[in-house]
């Protein structure tokens, strides 16, 4: 199983759809186990939230940073 793949689907569901995003927030591993069944591994799940969490951060840092340059641009 490619962890990696995984985690770039889980982090496409939840900022496709907000109820999931919302779902997530309350409670990340169930929602992942939703997302993706139980293929992920009991131990590996705290680190799959985390990553996800992070990148979930960093395409947020960087859509205001696109924002907040396109105002300057052209």
């Amino acid at each position: 199983m490619d962890i990696k793949a995984e985690i770039e689907k889980i982090t496409a569901s939840l900022t496709k759809d907000p109820k999931t995003m919302e779902a997530f927030k309350k409670n990340p591993v169930e929602t992942i186990k939703s997302l993706v069944g139980n293929i992920i591994p009991e131990d590996q799940l705290d680190k799959v939230v985390d990553t996800v969490k992070a990148k979930i951060a960093t395409e947020n840092i960087a859509d205001k940073a696109k924002e907040f340059f396109g105002k300057f641009g052209k």
